[in-house]
């Protein structure tokens, strides 16, 4: 075997030990990102999505010490596998609603109350969307009657004019 030959199978073992080390370095990424995820969201995993709490890419960034881009590239098209159930790992990223006391609800919280102001609404008189804002009010979250309909519209649910059901006395 000449020198040439020689070199090339150096660069490529070079150039091979390179790729087996970032996909190491993105493997413990990932871990450390899953930990933050299942750390923080610990009511969540314990008693459900009412407790989902928001959580934006710059607070795992800054928790890590990573930048926020790493962070979204990391959990593009990755799943994590939960005791309540697969999720994409972007779903715990999302923006929280501030409530009266100053806390913050998560924007999947909300949207889980909606669902079951709907679901558990008089048929004969369903809640219009300021309405649903106003029971969710009472409970502490602010809310418009326009995030409302947006969340509503997002679940498929349709207004309250066109869920009105007739009751059979």
């Amino acid at each position: 075997m000449g020198p040439k030959e020689r070199e090339f199978i150096r660069q490529r073992a070079s150039r091979a030990n390179w790729v087996v080390k970032n996909i190491a370095q993105w493997k413990r990424t990932l871990l450390r990102v899953a930990e933050v995820i299942v750390d923080y969201e610990s009511d969540f995993f314990e008693k459900g999505t009412l407790f989902l709490k928001p959580l934006k890419l710059m607070d795992v960034a800054e928790r890590l010490d990573l930048h926020e881009t790493t962070i979204g590239r990391t959990v593009s098209n990755k799943f994590i596998d939960t005791p309540r159930g697969v999720f994409e790992m972007k779903f715990f990223f999302h923006r929280g609603l501030d409530m009266f006391t100053g806390a913050t609800v998560s924007s999947i919280t909300v949207k889980q109350l909606v669902k079951e102001l709907v679901a558990k609404e008089p048929p004969d008189s369903p809640y219009n969307d300021q309405q649903i804002a106003d029971i969710l009010a009472e409970r502490r979250i602010k809310v418009s009657r326009r995030a409302i309909a947006k969340y509503r519209e997002s679940l498929g649910i349709l207004p309250s004019h066109l869920r009105k059901r007739q009751c059979d006395v």
